[in-house]
């Protein structure tokens, strides 16, 4: 599960430990509705948004749903490989593809 693990930095190559945060189910302006997932990663905050639609596209492809720990498990694969350097206020919005393809290699469907 990845509520506490460490992630390489993309540029520096370093490991950074990386805690789960918080899940916030937003529905807003600022993007498309989505479930929010925010890690501290090196002390930094990094959100991942995963989509909405996600949810759907996963339930008819293989009849099972995305729970919490899965969406928390997808994010943390998903998250930025930049995570030990400065943080861009801006969250990681993944596709709903990629986000389906993640959670099937997960769960092995």
């Amino acid at each position: 599960m990845f509520e506490n693990f460490t992630a390489t930095d993309r540029w520096t190559k370093k490991q950074v430990h990386c805690v789960y945060q918080s899940m916030i189910v937003a529905i807003a302006t600022r993007h498309a509705d989505a479930v929010d997932i925010k890690f501290l990663a090196g002390g930094r905050k990094v959100w991942v948004s995963l989509p909405h639609p996600a949810w759907v596209e996963y339930k008819k492809r293989t009849r099972r749903s995305i729970t919490d720990p899965l969406a928390l498990e997808i994010a943390g694969h998903l998250q930025p490989g930049d995570i030990g350097t400065p943080i861009v206020a801006a969250p990681l919005v993944p596709k709903v593809s990629d986000v389906v393809r993640e959670a099937r290699k997960l769960k092995a469907y």
